[in-house]
């Protein structure tokens, strides 16, 4: 699974595996992001979703991934 905002990609044996797998990938994204990538020029703009990923459970972001 690749995602172009921020830049992410993932691999599971299975769908549903994969998207597990982004769910933790994007937890650790906006930790990060918290911490030192939103001064940065190409990180600034993925506030939103760094927004959506600390104001939704897992179950949510899991729907918000299956579309």
């Amino acid at each position: 699974m690749f995602m172009t905002a921020p830049p992410l990609a993932v691999e599971g044996p299975d769908f549903d595996s994969a998207v597990d797998e982004m769910v933790g990938e994007l937890r650790e994204y906006a930790e990060d992001w918290e911490s030192r990538f939103k001064h940065a020029p190409n990180h600034r703009e993925y506030w939103g979703v760094v927004q959506l990923v600390n104001l939704s459970t897992d179950d949510q972001l899991r729907e918000w991934l299956r579309g």
